[in-house]
Formats: structure tokens, C-alpha cells, sequence
């Protein structure tokens, strides 16, 4: 669910929470987190760093969902 919020790939949701850019709690078994809402300024963050090294975003931006 994480992934559509940064507009990102699920794989790139553990690299974001890696690089603490997001936050979670460790819960279960192997690699399952709760992650926290990240706030705009996070995901704002995300999207210039991913900029910033070429990468397009994918999914929906959740900015342009309410237009």
C-alpha cells in the first residue's frame, strides 16, 4: 500500500525504508513491516531524490487523483 503513496514499485518501498526515508515496525515473519503514513514532505523528499537520479515514478500520483 506504501508503494502507490510514493509512487513507487513495492520492491523500492525496503530501499526507501533502508535509506530512512520511510518508517516501520518490524512484525512476523522475515521482511514484513507496518509501515507509517509517510507525511508530503517524505513523499515530496522521495520523489526529488528519485529525480535527481533519472528514475521515473510509476503508479498513480495520489496529487492528481482528486483533480
Amino acid at each position: 500500500m506504501i508503494g502507490p503513496m510514493i509512487s513507487s514499485v513495492a520492491s523500492r518501498v525496503n530501499y526507501w525504508r533502508q535509506v530512512g526515508m520511510l518508517k516501520g515496525i518490524k512484525f512476523g515473519g522475515e521482511n514484513k513491516y507496518l509501515y507509517y503514513k509517510p507525511t508530503e514532505a517524505e513523499v515530496d523528499q522521495i520523489r526529488q531524490r528519485r529525480q535527481k537520479h533519472g528514475v521515473q515514478p510509476t503508479g498513480l500520483n495520489h496529487r492528481d487523483e482528486a483533480q
